[in-house]
């Protein structure tokens, strides 16, 4: 598996390196050991950006994925 340093991560899914952190934070994206990120995890800093700019709250969508009423597993899936 390729797994990719928090700023490449940041690169790869075409943001600033502090909304990666932000995601982290809020229990969006959970870096594997060393702080690795996957290309699933890219993925779903794509679309957790499509839902923000579709209108819903980071931190909603924080609140219904970290409390499994949702999950974006599916985009571990290439």
């Amino acid at each position: 598996m390729v797994d990719f340093s928090r700023q490449e991560s940041a690169v790869r899914a075409g943001v600033a390196p502090d909304v990666v952190d932000r995601y982290v934070e809020l229990g969006l994206l959970k870096p594997a050991e060393g702080d690795r990120f996957s290309a699933g995890d890219i993925r779903r800093v794509n679309v957790i950006q499509t839902m923000a700019r579709s209108g819903i709250p980071i931190e909603g969508i924080a609140e219904v994925i970290t409390s499994g009423q949702a999950s974006l597993a599916f985009l571990d899936s290439p």
